[in-house]
């Protein structure tokens, strides 16, 4: 009988790993009052960092030398003559009038481009209503906005609620 003989060739990708329970390395088990421990270190390090940065970052005063406040060091006030008065509060209505100008026009073409989206909001609904739900969706990322405040205040105690009677009812003609 001949003998046939095969080779075969090993292919790493396709072998199949099989650790037994013996060679599989335990986890370590962490304490959780050591993580909190290194998390307060972590919070405290990075406190000391900020509190050194803007104690680096803010100007360092020096103190005024006493003789310089002296009354007779002090400037005298200008007298400014009445032609001068008038020529700055005409300055200022000027530029009052030009403040205003430039807040209308801002106004303008922000209601402008309001009613712009409000048009092409319509025209997206009336082309796709999935492209107009996904349109109208708030980014809160865009503009984070976080309002906290009391929910629920209690009644002040000196305050004493009108009564519904006619008397208390007051018309204005």
């Amino acid at each position: 009988m001949w003998r046939v003989r095969t080779y075969h060739k090993f292919v790493p990708s396709l072998a199949i790993r099989h650790r037994s329970g013996a060679n599989v390395p335990r986890k370590k088990t962490k304490n959780p009052l050591e993580s909190r421990k290194k998390a307060v270190k972590e919070a405290q390090r990075i406190l000391r960092m900020r509190v050194a940065q803007i104690e680096a970052s803010k100007p360092r005063m020096e103190e005024i030398d006493p003789d310089l406040l002296r009354p007779e060091r002090q400037r005298q006030r200008l007298a400014i003559s009445e032609e001068e008065k008038e020529c700055r509060v005409l300055l200022a209505k000027d530029w009052s009038r030009y403040q205003m100008q430039r807040y209308e026009e801002d106004f303008r073409k922000l209601t402008g481009l309001i009613v712009c989206r409000k048009k092409a909001l319509v025209e997206l609904k009336k082309a796709s209503e999935i492209l107009y739900e996904k349109a109208i969706v708030i980014d809160k990322k865009l503009f984070p906005l976080e309002k906290k405040g009391p929910t629920a205040t209690p009644p002040l105690q000196s305050y004493e609620a009108p009564d519904a009677e006619e008397d208390y009812i007051h018309v204005r003609t």
